[in-house]
This record gives C-alpha cells, structure tokens and sequence, in this order.
C-alpha cells in the first residue's frame, strides 16, 4: 500500500520551545501533515501550570499551508480548548508558532485507540460475529464517549461530527477513554458540509439533505455516529459502507430495520432497544444526546443493560413510514499483527490515532474501500474539511 507519510524533516530532539520551557524528544508517530513528538515541560508558566510534564506536540510545517489554513488550527484548538477540563476529551495544552511550523501540545494519551482495540478483539461467538469480548468495557468506554459528547453539546454547543474509533482513545492505564481530533467540528447547529466525516458514521440525513441542498443538524448526526460506533464495538463489524439508497445493506434496513439484528444475533434485548433509538433514520425521532446521557448514567452498572434478555423500557418515537427496499455485514479489518501496538493522539490536521509507523493489510477484506487507513479522496479519516470557499476558494483537504 502507497504510504503518504510526510517528508518534512525531523526536528532534531532535544529542540527547545516557548523559551526553553517545552522541550522536544523522539518522534512518536507521523501522518501526511507532520510528526508527532514526545514533548517534555521544564517548569511551568503561568499559562502551563496544570500542564503534564509530558505531552505529545504535533507538528505542522507553515510551508505545507496557506494562512487561511492556519487560522483553521487556530479555529480547531480554541474549540477544543473550550471543552477543557473533561476528563473524557483530549486536553488542548497550548498553540505555539515560529517561522517554520505550528506547534500543537495535547494531552499524551498512550493507551492506543479504539479502532485498534475493536479489531484485536473482534471474534466469532456462539452467536456470530462478535466485538469485544468485556461488555463492562464496552459500557465503559461508550458511557465515557457519551459523557464527552454530551458536555461538547449541551454546555459547549460544539459538534464534533467525526466521532468514530480512530478518533476514541485511551490513557496509558486504559483506565479511561477521550474523545480526540476535533478537525471537523463546528458551533453551528445546522450544517451544508453534509459529507464531513468517515462514510460508514455518516448519518442518513447528510446525504439526503445534501441531495436536496438542505441543512442537516449536526446533534443528532453525532448521535447517529455514536450508534454506529457502539455496534462496532459488540459485533465487531460495521452494518453498511455508507447509510444512503445505493448502499443495499443500509436500504434494507430502512425497509425493515430488525434486518439489522438478525444480521448480528448476538445483540442483547438491551443493545437492540439503544441501537433502535439511536440508529431511528428519522434524525427528529432519533433519541437526543440529553436522553442517551440520562439513560447511561440511570443504568450502573451499564454492562448487564447491554446484555440482558429481558428487553428494557426505552420510550419510543410514533411509527414512521420507512424507505423502500440486502448485503452482509462488513468486517472491521484486522491488524495484521495483533501485538502490535500503535501509540494515538488527538488530531491538529488529519487524525493524530491514524498514525503511519505499522501499516494495515486490507488487501483481502471486504470492507478496505472504505475503512483503510491512509487512502481515498474524501475526508475519511481525521482532517479538516474543504471550509475555506468564503476565505480564498482553496480546496483544502488533508488526509491521513
């Protein structure tokens, strides 16, 4: 596979910045706009009092863009500085700039990402395909996202509008999981850019609307990813490649969508019961992020609610009148080495978890069109979307 890694130089370690309080150590991963460092603080400021004496410091070159696509980064950061302190979102530490480059300090999230962790563990099981085998993980970890989508929206009114596993990563201790890369996202509740994201977490509206050159609300969009995220994470695959009419798994479902259960039969009364609400195609009928924290937090433990056989009471929406008119399930691709383990980060261009230092087989896999790392001419995998058209009409789009 044609690797697109960055040619940029390497600053060499031991670099010193922001008058020698941040020092720079060895690369810690790259992507197609930069690297990554391992960043070490010498004393704190009084800017970076709370700061971790370690950080990861991405790293973009100013020769790579156009001062529109500065003030992006600057836009991205202060977004995502906005939502701190969570714990379950990346921390945004500082911005630095020098004449060379754009220096991102973050939080140093070590545990690997959720994308990794789902295809190391995804299975057959007595049922069929499986995902993680812990379910209490599983609740932890979305009950985690869930916290963290929900403080962006409801105290923030930020929506990320990339949520996916690439883009859920954990703390060295895999004790707690955050929501990173930010690239996409965006105050405005109503949004035209109706295919930002990564095609499988897409939500249906986006592409309908855009066809009828609409607004989608960018709330429930992200609510609809969560779904699609949470069934990635039981089953260990992805229902469809994208959620519109010419994909066929996705219009079966809109035809009948308990298809979609007996596609995985291992789904719990329970999961099915969330996954229901928060999969609904109708984006008004579709459970709010309101309701989805609520109903997280109202079960403790969170594990036997996704794996009970005793269905739970979760208000529904009025019947609907559904879309007419079926393929199987599309594996999430496996690590060609499961043992190996890539370091992630949030994301300043392009997704910080995509890192290129090992790189995925997806030669074989049914799903590699739209789930390989590094490759295609949308904006999959982390980025930021083409919104420069009212600044300079230049096209920017950067891809891991």
């Amino acid at each position: 596979m044609e690797s697109n890694v960055t040619t940029a130089p390497i600053i060499p370690a031991g670099t010193s910045l922001a008058h020698d309080t941040l020092i720079l150590h060895d690369v810690i991963g790259s992507g197609s706009y930069g690297h990554i460092y391992l960043g070490q603080r010498t004393q704190p400021t009084s800017d970076t009092a709370n700061t971790p004496a370690f950080v990861a410091v991405k790293t973009i070159p100013k020769a790579d863009l156009s001062s529109s696509q500065i003030d992006l980064l600057r836009i991205e950061f202060d977004l995502q500085r906005t939502l701190a302190p969570h714990v379950n979102i990346v921390t945004a530490h500082d911005l630095l700039e020098d004449d060379d480059h754009v220096y991102m300090v973050m939080e140093l999230c070590e545990g690997g990402d959720l994308f990794d962790l789902i295809a190391r563990e995804q299975h057959v099981g007595p049922s069929g395909a499986a995902g993680i085998r812990d379910q209490e993980l599983v609740a932890s970890i979305f009950r985690d996202i869930v916290h963290a989508v929900a403080h962006a929206h409801l105290r923030h009114g930020i929506y990320h509008r990339d949520i996916k596993p690439e883009n859920v990563v954990a703390t060295g201790d895999g004790l707690r999981w955050k929501l990173a890369d930010f690239g996409l996202a965006t105050r405005d509740r109503e949004s035209f850019e109706h295919e930002t994201g990564s095609s499988v977490y897409i939500a249906p509206e986006q592409f309908t609307l855009g066809e009828q050159g609409l607004p989608y609300k960018t709330g429930p969009a992200d609510v609809w990813s969560l779904g699609v995220l949470l069934l990635a994470m039981i089953v260990g695959r992805h229902p469809w490649n994208e959620a519109n009419q010419a994909d066929s798994a996705f219009v079966e479902f809109t035809r009948r969508p308990e298809s979609l259960r007996d596609s995985f039969p291992g789904l719990s009364d329970g999961a099915w019961a969330l996954l229901s609400r928060m999969l609904d195609v109708d984006p008004i009928a579709r459970i709010s992020i309101q309701d989805l924290e609520h109903l997280v937090n109202s079960h403790d433990p969170l594990g036997p609610f996704l794996t009970t056989v005793t269905p739970p009471q979760i208000p529904r929406s009025p019947p609907r009148q559904s879309s007419p008119s079926s393929s199987a399930p599309l594996a999430i691709p496996h690590h060609p080495n499961p043992a190996v383990k890539r370091d992630s980060f949030d994301s300043g261009i392009g997704s910080w978890a995509d890192l290129a230092d090992h790189e995925l087989d997806f030669d074989a896999d049914p799903f590699a069109a739209s789930s390989q790392r590094g490759s295609g001419s949308e904006v999959f995998f982390g980025g930021i979307e083409q919104r420069l058209e009212d600044a300079d009409e230049y096209l920017f789009v950067m891809e891991i």
